[in-house]
C-alpha cells in the first residue's frame, strides 16, 4: 500500500436475530477457505478437508455475472507494518 489506514475494522452480526444471518455465513465461508489455501501456499502443506472446501474454492474462482468478488490478503511485514495484497485465482478444472 502507498498509504496507511486511520481504521481497520469488521462487520458483527445483526443485533436481533433475523434470517439474514445466514446470509454471514458466506463471506465466513469464503474467508476461511483462502485463509487454508495461503497457509498451504505458505507452508507447502496440503490444504486440509474434502469436497466441500473444493464447492467453494471452485465457486470463489469462478467468475460471476451478477457478484463482484475480489480477494485481498493483508499480511504483516518485519518492520511491523502491513502490506495488502491483490489475490487472483485462476481455475485449473
Amino acid at each position: 500500500m502507498t498509504h496507511n489506514f486511520d481504521v481497520l475494522g469488521f462487520g458483527k452480526s445483526f443485533q436481533e436475530k433475523s434470517y439474514l444471518d445466514d446470509l454471514l455465513s458466506v463471506p465466513d465461508l469464503a474467508a476461511g477457505m483462502l485463509q487454508d489455501l495461503l497457509t498451504g501456499q505458505d507452508t507447502g502443506g496440503e490444504i486440509p478437508g474434502g469436497n466441500e472446501k473444493l464447492a467453494v474454492l471452485k465457486w470463489l474462482a469462478t467468475p460471476a455475472t451478477h457478484l463482484s468478488k475480489i480477494h485481498v490478503r493483508i499480511a504483516p511485514k518485519d518492520d511491523g507494518t502491513y502490506e495488502g495484497h491483490i489475490l487472483t485465482l485462476e481455475r485449473k478444472w
